[in-house]
């Protein structure tokens, strides 16, 4: 009992060595606080009497009670009044000058400084290659044809070749079909790459709607989508495949079998197939030179889509099978270096380039360049042809 109450004697020993030593900071922390106070109360008494003094002294200042009054003389009768300020005409037309300079400065600045493709003037200025069509923006909404479908055909709202023939988008297809034409009667070239520098370019969509275009034009069309990491052909057909063009490369599958008709007439469909492991290494076989080669002979034309050559070397693997490529550029979102650097990719495999498609441009007109005896050319502008509106169907 002893040994317990001398640990609890210890334990309470502690305990208030603990407790002194708190109430001793707590008692400096006090005898500094008391010590600013009564600094701060000084102060404040020497302040208080610096305003009595000043105060005492300027109720002894009294100079218009001394003088009896304050006196004032006329020296000039005043004139008649006139507005010295602000001087509104010297205001405004300052206003106007500096608004226009700045302007001026700001609309060099904003054009030296944008590194983007603005302009189909630009384009052929700068990479020396005709500008084959400009593609507006077109409305994914309301399709219009000239015939109820079948509720069989389901596509997708953004292939207007097939949903609305007579709207913007269609005219600027059709427009860029007769380019190719053009372009590729000299050579005879059948297979065409669909490339662009960089992913979501838009090209996946121009390269089905330039094939739809195509095959409604009466040529057997076949679109190859080669975009083996991210393939997007068979979502805007709704096809589900099994096999594809991985699946031909490996010799797993004939071309016959993994070659799907689509709902438009007289156009194919060879879809990615399973995504490899290793898509150049898939690309880069003798097998895609003799694919092409046959593909040539039971197709009028075949139109390759392949996936940002910035990214992946696939790209450069395809055009150097391909008779020609078709370079996609958005508008406003490509920057010059990256299309340069695309375009010396391509003159690097010696493929031709048939041309650009200046994409997801403002104007709803269609304009584009031809090439004819080594000279850029524009040609007039073509206006749709402005049909009766249709009643739209559920798809």
């Amino acid at each position: 009992m002893l040994e317990q109450e001398l640990k609890d004697v210890e334990a309470a020993r502690n305990s208030l060595q603990q407790q002194l030593v708190t109430e001793s900071v707590h008692a400096k922390d006090l005898a500094s606080l008391e010590l600013q106070d009564e600094q701060m109360r000084t102060a404040i008494d020497r302040d208080q009497q610096y305003l009595d003094a000043f105060m005492s002294q300027l109720k002894s200042v009294d100079l218009g009670m001394e003088s009896g009054g304050y006196q004032t003389t006329l020296i000039t009768p005043p004139d008649e009044a006139k507005q010295v300020a602000p001087r509104t005409t010297l205001i405004s037309a300052a206003s106007i000058i500096i608004g226009l300079a700045l302007g001026t400065l700001l609309g060099v600045w904003s054009d030296v400084s944008n590194d983007r493709f603005l302009h189909a003037a630009d384009i052929v200025r700068t990479l020396e290659l005709p500008v084959l069509s400009q593609i507006p923006v077109f409305p994914l909404g309301g399709h219009t044809t000239p015939k109820r479908l079948p509720e069989s055909v389901c596509l997708d709202p953004s292939l207007c070749t097939f949903y609305r023939s007579n709207s913007n988008g269609a005219d600027a297809f059709r427009a860029l079909r007769t380019a190719i034409n053009v372009r590729i009667r000299a050579n005879r070239a059948k297979v065409i790459q669909i490339a662009s520098a960089n992913k979501r370019d838009g090209k996946t969509t121009i390269a089905a709607n330039l094939a739809i275009s195509f095959a409604q034009s009466g040529k057997r069309v076949l679109l190859v989508d080669a975009d083996l990491q991210s393939p997007r052909l068979h979502t805007l057909f709704h096809l589900s495949p099994t096999d594809g063009l991985s699946t031909v490369l490996v010799e797993a599958a004939e071309v016959h079998d993994a070659v799907l008709s689509s709902s438009v007439e007289n156009l194919s469909i060879l879809p990615s197939g399973p995504c490899p492991t290793t898509p150049a290494d898939t690309l880069e076989t003798p097998r895609l030179k003799e694919l092409f080669d046959r593909l040539r002979d039971d197709y009028d034309l075949v139109l390759v889509d392949s996936p940002g050559m910035l990214q992946v070397s696939d790209s450069r693997i395809i055009a150097a099978q391909s008779d020609g490529v078709l370079l996609v550029i958005s508008h406003g979102t490509n920057n010059r270096h990256q299309v340069l650097r695309s375009v010396e990719m391509l003159k690097f495999s010696e493929t031709p380039i048939l041309g650009v498609v200046l994409n997801r441009t403002a104007e709803p007109r269609v304009q584009h360049l031809v090439e004819r005896n080594g000279k850029h050319l524009r040609q007039p502008k073509q206006h749709p042809q402005h049909a009766m509106p249709l009643p739209r169907f559920r798809r």
